[in-house]
């Protein structure tokens, strides 16, 4: 009987154990996610930035902003899909 519940005692340490190690490990996880998002948002930002500042600067509406835009707009959904991914699981 007493080795029963060192067993269970032995099982439930390790169960405990490999929560905490795995809970490390998420959180490790969802910062770098979190890094990774703010950089690619901070790219997105410049990008627009660098677009205005072609619009302002020449003056011009040679300046193919549909192509641009769609391109950013594609960054955008590909950044929301990366974190649903990260985020679902």
């Amino acid at each position: 009987m007493s080795y029963l519940i060192i067993l269970i005692g032995i099982s439930a340490l390790f169960i405990i154990v490999k929560l905490k190690i795995e809970n490390i490990f998420l959180k490790t996880a969802r910062e770098e996610t979190i890094n990774k998002i703010k950089l690619n948002i901070t790219t997105i930002q410049e990008k627009q930035t660098e677009i205005s500042d072609k619009v302002l600067l020449n003056k011009s509406y040679n300046v193919d902003l549909n192509t641009e835009i769609t391109e950013l707009s594609k960054e955008v959904v590909a950044l929301h899909q990366d974190f649903i991914k990260k985020y679902v699981k």
